[in-house]
């Protein structure tokens, strides 16, 4: 075939590959890519290798070096390598996340081509034959694609995107897990190289199958192993709420108990001014109640009947170790949720570091201060929730260096809330925050669309 004609084929593939590579990243991450917001540079970087790789590719294959093993365990890495950048570019998570989807895009692709080619009409599909060309380029492209869907159909369905997250975390299995699936294409060039020898036997171009069965009784391990880690989280999280909420009970009593016993001391004091006629101290005797009462029982009863709305645990259970800790220290809270709260279409573990990050700030600017105060408000509405933090402001705040990491009002050694606020944020387009001084009172909010 001309360089040309072949270098307009690797184009062709390279465009099917990156839209495939598209779904299988917003399957693993488990949201969008960033299309709109993909900067000038990152966008001719991208251009720039689409251009090259199958121009590369086609002087290879006129050359010849595609015959050699060696030659296509290079190409089968450099794919890798440039996969992960186009992950890194459109999904902005971290780099070794990016590798092993790139990696496990890679096997699934070359499982699909291997089912697909399972299906030609001869060992041997000559190029310069136009039918036989047709006939490849419908089992490499349009029919690979078609199998990889299905692949990746499976995978979502195993939930993938969950374990996927959760094996992140767990850094020794993740490891060694990888690395047995990076080595990938040299376990193929072995296998390759043995059925050339005629000393193994062809059963359906067995690698990339094992690899691909193994990969989904790894996810099938992981699933199992963190639906009971969820269970017992679950069970540890309703565990401490109850506590927390028991405890804001018997407190809420003893304030009852004593209240009452305070109470009938008052009314026998108003009994003798009604008696004597002093309508004044009487209407203030009932303020001073009506003012005790809301300081120490009306504000918790509001707080716990609001928290009924917040149906998301991990927030739930949040907030509960939060209101606690403000109670302890003596600061002033107030805390409305004002429709039922489900979910937010971000992870609960970063949404809980955001909502912690942003209420911690408030409680140490707070802390010690006289006339202070925080206000937490949730507001879920139709295709939008809102998250507000809102405290009494008793320092300046410098809104150019507040994101840098590492600076605090403070001291030294505090300020790297915000700036993790920031990053995790930036993973997300869904999300939107804002910061704004009013009133005396420095306010942060935080969007997140359906």
């Amino acid at each position: 075939m001309e360089f040309y004609k072949v270098a307009c084929y690797n184009m062709v593939g390279m465009a099917i590959i990156w839209l495939s590579l598209l779904m299988t990243g917003a399957v693993f991450f488990e949201k969008k890519p960033l299309l709109r917001g993909l900067s000038k540079r990152s966008f001719l970087l991208l251009l720039f290798v689409f251009l090259l790789f199958p121009v590369l590719g086609a002087a290879s294959y006129q050359s010849g070096l595609m015959m050699l093993r060696v030659q296509e365990i290079i190409v089968c890495y450099v794919q890798i390598l440039y996969n992960m950048m186009f992950l890194r570019l459109l999904y902005l998570e971290e780099w070794r996340a990016c590798w092993g989807v790139s990696v496990i895009f890679s096997i699934l692709w070359l499982a699909a081509e291997k089912i697909s080619f399972s299906f030609r009409t001869k060992d041997i599909l000559y190029l310069n034959r136009m039918l036989e060309f047709l006939e490849y380029a419908f089992l490499q492209l349009a029919l690979s694609l078609g199998v990889f869907l299905a692949l990746l159909l499976l995978y979502k369905k195993a939930g993938v995107g969950k374990v996927f997250s959760h094996w992140l975390e767990w850094k020794r299995a993740w490891f060694f897990g990888i690395l047995v699936l990076s080595l990938y294409p040299l376990l193929e060039s072995v296998y390759q190289a043995l059925l050339s020898w005629g000393r193994v036997v062809r059963i359906w171009e067995t690698v990339p199958m094992l690899l691909f069965l193994m990969s989904m009784a790894l996810l099938y391990y992981m699933n199992l192993r963190q639906m009971q880690q969820q269970e017992m989280e679950a069970q540890r999280q309703s565990l401490c709420q109850q506590d927390a909420y028991i405890r804001s009970l018997e407190k809420m009593q003893e304030e009852m108990r004593q209240f009452r016993h305070d109470y009938k001391n008052m009314l026998a004091g108003m009994y003798l001014q009604a008696k004597e006629g002093d309508a004044a101290s009487v209407l203030e005797f009932i303020q001073e109640m009506t003012d005790g009462f809301e300081q120490q029982i009306g504000g918790q009863i509001r707080q716990l009947s609001q928290l009924r709305n917040v149906h998301m645990q991990e927030v739930k259970g949040l907030l509960l170790g939060k209101l606690g800790e403000m109670q302890r220290d003596g600061i002033q809270c107030d805390f409305e949720a004002r429709q039922p709260f489900e979910g937010a279409r971000m992870k609960p573990v970063d949404l809980c570091r955001c909502l912690g990050i942003l209420i911690d700030n408030a409680m140490d600017e707070v802390r010690g201060k006289e006339g202070a105060k925080v206000q937490i408000l949730i507001s879920s509405q139709e295709g939008c929730v809102t998250f507000l933090v809102r405290n009494t402001l008793h320092s300046a705040v410098d809104f150019h260096r507040m994101w840098e990491d590492g600076y605090s009002t403070r001291g030294e050694g505090r300020g790297v809330g915000l700036a993790s606020y920031r990053k995790i944020l930036d993973r997300y387009q869904n999300a939107l925050s804002s910061t704004a001084v009013q009133d005396e009172a420095f306010v942060q909010e935080l969007k997140i669309r359906e």
